[in-house]
């Protein structure tokens, strides 16, 4: 989807930006530095949220499964999506950012909406590393960007994001030889 349009208003959103890119992350390995290019996938999760009591109905725009069965039906969000402007220049600079480890490869990166307010409030992207084993592509898919005044469940400490990285990498070179 490149452009969504809003059918009460007519109003439309581009979309474009949130398309398919590779990314360049360095890293210092064993004292070589190593060139990473992550291939990184936004979900419609950047730009939608959970549809609430009066959303009318003719604006879900995706329906997605929960972990606990439940369906999720998505409706745009004008608010994630001004933020999910940002995301690509956030992506790219990543590297030395602090980030929260979550369970299964999750990445929790935080950006502060309030210097002055609790520690933990801000926009938190919610971001999880991969494979692409038929494409031969180590991949980020950034699942889902949302305002929050506590920290997300199941985050393991803040690192660098190459500090997270790099543990990923090297297994993954352990374990395909097209990772170079």
């Amino acid at each position: 989807m490149d452009e969504y349009v809003d059918p009460s208003s007519g109003q439309k959103y581009r979309l474009t930006h949130l398309g398919v890119s590779a990314v360049p992350f360095h890293m210092k390995i064993n004292g070589n530095i190593i060139t990473v290019d992550l291939v990184v996938h936004y979900s419609n999760h950047c730009y939608t949220r959970s549809r609430v009591a009066g959303d009318d109905e003719k604006f879900v725009l995706f329906t997605d499964r929960k972990s606990d069965g439940s369906l999720d039906e998505r409706v745009f969000c004008p608010t994630r999506w001004k933020f999910s402007k940002d995301l690509p220049a956030i992506i790219a600079t990543l590297n030395q950012s602090l980030c929260y480890a979550g369970g299964s490869r999750e990445i929790f990166y935080r950006v502060k909406s309030d210097p002055g307010g609790p520690r933990v409030k801000g926009w938190y992207i919610c971001g999880r590393l991969g494979v692409n084993p038929a494409r031969r592509q180590l991949t980020m898919s950034v699942r889902s960007v949302h305002h929050r005044t506590n920290e997300p469940h199941d985050t393991r400490g803040s690192k660098r994001f190459y500090e997270i990285l790099i543990p990923f990498y090297q297994a993954q070179k352990a374990k395909h030889t097209w990772v170079v």
